[in-house]
């Protein structure tokens, strides 16, 4: 026999059990989709629909978020005004959280 190590490699390979084998594509080890890469986050889809919302948008509706988006994208790309007043001593009273812009 020329190559006894080849030989014993491959039947080592071919032996071993089928728990010891990769998970199939898309899946982690223990089987939950495999959600790592990157994300693009220039994109108007959310990752998550929020609750209430259609599964579907007409054209108009399509058109009115795409037209909020974009005037939102703009007011908040205006240069903020250096001559504002500080906030108040222990915060404005706001919760912090985020307000869904209509």
């Amino acid at each position: 026999m020329r190559h006894p190590l080849s030989v014993g490699v491959l039947v080592l390979f071919l032996a071993r059990p089928a728990s010891a084998q990769a998970p199939p594509p898309g899946r982690t080890s223990d089987g939950h989709p495999d959600l790592q890469g990157t994300y693009d986050i220039a994109s108007m889809t959310p990752l998550e629909r929020a609750p209430g919302t259609p599964l579907v948008m007409t054209k108009e509706e399509a058109a009115a978020a795409e037209r909020q988006r974009f005037e939102r994208v703009q007011r908040l790309a205006l240069p903020s005004n250096g001559d504002r007043n500080a906030p108040p001593v222990g915060g404005d009273g706001s919760t912090g959280e985020c307000r869904r812009l209509q």
